[in-house]
């Protein structure tokens, strides 16, 4: 993980199937990741034939880049009643620091994503799939040192669309660091007493700033001897002397399905995204609806399955969401994470939440 990316499907069965699947040795979260060591060597056969993309310990430098986006051709992908798939999209682009997206925001028309590598990715697209004013920059000075690419490990942000600051959560440290409204430099960075005890891989995959101002933490697997990945609400801005914690458990939509991302729906409600691990070598993914948060959070948190993504229809390793609202029209965003390999896509979801039909008399 100190290197960026000479052989990525060494990286991947590295960090991503020994660390970041969100298994663990217990009933509901256990067992895949044993399962899954048995297909190392066709794994590292693959790495060696694969791109030979660079690892390296150079910081991220800002510059601009070109991204292109090529129009998916009506994807497999079953969808509850209520959602509609909207439009979608591959994405691709030369420069070696695209790729490794492991959450999304949107602010102002353009999609903001972090990378595994610490890249803070920019861009918007149009209803044609015209991609403009993409960016890679750093993350903000004092989130993370360049020299460690473990303490880069950026897998989750959350907005404020008030005040304009961002949260960035670090795997490895489980740290939030709150960055300023240009994401150009951190303001505090702390690691929650209720989060210590997180694994180092298994930390905060998923922040979600709640209209009411609440932060959700989700870790992305089960910590100890719980059979479910915690969750952390914090009254308040996390970073903040004064916030106060508490906690719950996550149950995901199916057996072994780990939380990669979250977003609040403008009536309150909670999207979650999530994976599992699918031996030899691919993700599927549920996109999970779940009820408006009670103001006292206890015991297990869950919802209901309204998109799956798996062979053989659409599938990949999503793990960004976000929320955007089009003349009243609510509408959910997907980015899956490539993770720098050849054989993987980076994929741009859009979906329609239909209005729920009105109750008959």
């Amino acid at each position: 993980m100190a290197e960026r990316y000479r052989y990525p499907l060494l990286i991947f069965v590295y960090p991503r199937f020994s660390f970041g699947t969100g298994v663990a040795a217990h009933s509901r979260y256990g067992g895949t990741m044993r399962f899954a060591f048995r297909f190392i060597p066709w794994l590292l056969l693959a790495a060696l034939a694969g791109s030979a993309r660079r690892m390296d310990v150079e910081p991220i430098i800002a510059h601009a880049i070109t991204i292109n986006a090529e129009r998916l051709d009506a994807p497999a992908i079953e969808t509850a009643p209520g959602l509609r798939y909207a439009d979608g999209w591959s994405l691709t682009s030369s420069d070696d620091d695209f790729g490794g997206l492991s959450s999304l925001t949107i602010e102002n028309g353009h999609f903001i994503a972090l990378s595994d590598i610490g890249a803070v990715i920019r861009f918007a697209i149009n209803a044609e799939g015209k991609v403009s004013d993409a960016s890679i920059n750093p993350l903000p000075r004092g989130c993370a040192t360049d020299s460690d690419k473990r303490e880069r490990d950026s897998e989750s942000l959350a907005h404020d669309p008030v005040s304009g600051d961002y949260w960035i959560g670090f795997e490895w440290r489980n740290v939030i660091c709150r960055s300023d409204t240009r994401l150009a430099k951190a303001e505090r960075i702390v690691m929650p007493g209720v989060m210590k005890h997180w694994s180092k891989t298994g930390g905060p995959e998923a922040i979600v700033r709640l209209a009411d101002g609440r932060f959700l933490v989700f870790a992305e697997s089960a910590q100890g001897s719980d059979a479910l990945p915690e969750l952390v609400i914090a009254d308040r801005d996390p970073t903040a002397p004064d916030a106060r914690y508490s906690r719950a458990l996550y149950m995901g939509p199916e057996h072994h399905f780990s939380p990669t991302d979250a977003a609040q729906l403008p009536d309150g409600r909670l999207i979650v995204l999530n994976r599992r691990f699918e031996p030899p070598a691919y993700f599927s993914a549920r996109l999970s609806l779940l009820d408006q948060i009670p103001a006292k959070v206890s015991g297990i948190l869950s919802g209901k399955t309204i998109a799956k993504f798996g062979r053989p229809g659409l599938t990949s390793n999503f793990e960004g969401v976000a929320i955007s609202n089009e003349g009243g029209r609510t509408f959910i965003w997907l980015i899956s994470d490539d993770n720098y390999m050849w054989i993987e896509n980076t994929y741009l979801l859009k979906f329609e939440l239909l209005p729920e039909p009105e109750p008959k008399p």
